[in-house]
């Protein structure tokens, strides 16, 4: 049976995958330590993990890189966002 998708198709299956991020060399923290001191408390643990950006270990285990989530902040004020 002969091929009846299009060259831009075909590339696309062709293609490699990016690389993934690379992952800061940093500790991973939890949103209570993100909370306290990134956030010194005036955001509660709920809010950071609703909120900041994280990394999913699994179902039910959440951490955060403290210096992506300083960047996120600062991402958020340059835009206006916050």
């Amino acid at each position: 049976m002969p091929d009846t998708r299009n060259a831009t198709e075909l590339e696309l299956v062709r293609s490699k995958p990016a690389a993934p991020p690379v992952a800061p060399q940093e500790p991973l923290r939890t949103a209570a330590w993100i909370a306290e001191n990134v956030f010194s408390g005036e955001r509660s643990p709920r809010w950071i993990l609703r909120h900041a950006p994280r990394v999913q270990l699994s179902a039910g285990v959440v951490r955060f890189y403290e210096t992506v989530v300083r960047e996120w902040i600062a991402t958020c004020y340059r835009d206006g966002a916050a």
